[in-house]
């Protein structure tokens, strides 16, 4: 009786001479990627292009994602473990209960990523809580990658402005790599691979 926990031992007993020895190969470590960012600019939207299907809920509505959700995404035979996040907000907006419960989720995402993707609004422009999210992953000491999502609603005269913005908002980044992409057309994908 499983209800009861009647028997199972015996069961047990029975299937241990079938069971094989256990392998001792150990499996290569994949990368693993967080994708950071305020609410709503579009780290799900960002993934389900990465994966081709809809599997991350996506809306207009802050706060949809609410667990940190790993995601296998096989890039060129590679495969990459890329985690999905609740957006954070400033902490005075961060609403006690599950908004809270989702920010610590986030954090904890953090802890066991080896690289997190820093995902900011290409139309909104930087804020201060982007820059207070990439000090925390700096503080975490992980990798970052700053991109920039929405180029695909952007000319080339937004872009210098958000490149002069990103020298000006993240005088701590020096020489850090980052990429103009779109999570809804897939444009610039690559190069969060490269």
């Amino acid at each position: 009786s499983a209800e009861h926990n009647q028997g199972l031992s015996d069961l047990l007993d029975a299937l241990y001479p079938f069971l094989g020895p256990q392998s001792e190969i150990k499996e290569k470590p994949i990368p693993k990627m967080v994708v950071m960012g305020r609410p709503n600019v579009g780290k799900s939207t960002l993934i389900n292009t990465l994966l081709h299907e809809d599997r991350l809920v996506t809306s207009n509505i802050p706060g949809t994602t609410r667990y940190a959700i790993d995601t296998h995404v096989t890039y060129e035979g590679k495969t990459y473990l890329f985690i999905d996040t609740a957006g954070i907000r400033k902490r005075g907006k961060v609403v006690h209960g599950v908004e809270q419960y989702s920010v610590g989720r986030a954090k904890e995402a953090l802890e066991r990523a080896d690289i997190a993707l820093l995902l900011l609004d290409g139309i909104d422009g930087i804020t201060e809580q982007d820059t207070k999210l990439a000090g925390s992953i700096i503080d975490a000491h992980r990798g970052m990658i700053p991109l920039i999502n929405k180029s695909d609603a952007m000319d080339l005269e937004q872009k210098a402005k958000l490149q002069d913005q990103m020298s000006r908002r993240f005088p701590f980044l020096k020489g850090l790599e980052m990429a103009f992409i779109s999570g809804k057309t897939g444009e610039g994908l690559d190069s969060i691979f490269k």
